[in-house]
């Protein structure tokens, strides 16, 4: 793949300086902070590596260190939960791929626990996130506000106040009526959702 490194690294610096001086708000930026704001290019040829080729793909050390991939190769297809939506921070059945993100950023991104601990999955404390869980030996607990986002499907309906997922349609094995997709660049995005209890719960609402 004709992938450039120096590129990546050169536009993930500028993102990072861009929000530092946001961050500043009103104050005086630091021109010698801002500048030594810089991006460690040989972690992003490791992750180039892991993230979009099969050799070594996702058994690479930095992905190996976080979870148990299945997989060499890395999946780019977005994954879609189909059961009730919830507040589930780690999903188990979460592809290689999101894992191995989820458990990086989280790291990236966190700081160690008051008290540290092991973990397999979750911690005790609820701003605590598990990095590493999957690995041999256990993960440790963090503070981490590093969340999964989910995509879920589309056979919703809102009945007695509460969302229920609609069974699967076997005679649709493609999910043409289940259109749950994504794209590489999506503009504004937006949802708008009705949700219309029966004749009957209208009537007891305007008797009360």
């Amino acid at each position: 793949a004709n992938i450039n490194s120096s590129s990546i690294a050169a536009a993930a610096a500028l993102v990072a300086r861009s929000l530092y001086i946001l961050a500043t708000g009103d104050m005086t930026v630091d021109l010698m902070t801002l500048n030594t704001i810089k991006v460690n290019v040989t972690l992003v040829e490791e992750l180039i590596g892991c993230l979009l080729t099969c050799d070594p793909g996702l058994s690479c050390g930095i992905a190996k260190s976080f979870i148990s991939p299945s997989n060499a190769c890395p999946s780019h297809y977005v994954g879609v939960f189909q059961d009730s939506p919830s507040s589930t921070q780690f999903p188990s059945y979460a592809d290689d791929t999101s894992r191995f993100i989820w458990n990086f950023l989280a790291d990236r991104t966190s700081t160690l626990a008051s008290n540290v601990s092991s973990c397999t999955v979750k911690c005790n404390n609820e701003s605590e996130v598990c990095v590493g869980g999957e690995v041999e030996g256990g993960g440790r607990c963090v503070v981490s506000t590093t969340r999964y986002v989910p995509a879920y499907s589309t056979r919703l309906k809102f009945e007695d106040n509460a969302w229920h997922v609609l069974p699967a349609n076997s005679s649709d094995p493609m999910g043409a009526a289940d259109p749950v997709w994504t794209e590489s660049y999506w503009n504004t995005i937006s949802l708008r959702v009705y949700a219309v209890q029966s004749t009957t719960s209208d009537r007891l609402i305007l008797l009360t």
